[in-house]
């Protein structure tokens, strides 16, 4: 439920394109989801989507919406630093 209080109170959120959505009838999955919620959200939120994938789906239109992609199997210093970066331009 993109209403749902821990997305509401979320400023940064990482979606997974594959297997995320379906349940909300998103056919293109967390790619849907990232599109629904830059939608209802706008800039309020930072979505980072994440794949195993390297081609493809990441780029699709809704994919375009995020403020950023990441490859699933990145180190945690990437991860740590869009957490670090995104969090001092929403305060």
């Amino acid at each position: 439920d993109i209403d749902d209080t821990r997305i509401r109170y979320a400023d940064i959120i990482f979606i997974d394109i594959n297997g995320v959505g379906l349940l909300l009838g998103f056919p293109n999955q967390g790619m849907g989801l990232c599109g629904a919620l830059k939608k209802k959200y706008g800039d309020t939120k930072r979505i980072i989507l994440y794949s195993g994938e390297t081609e493809g789906s990441i780029f699709d239109k809704d994919a375009q919406k995020a403020d950023a992609t990441l490859k699933k199997d990145s180190d945690i210093y990437q991860f740590i630093s869009y957490i670090t970066d995104y969090a001092k331009e929403l305060l």
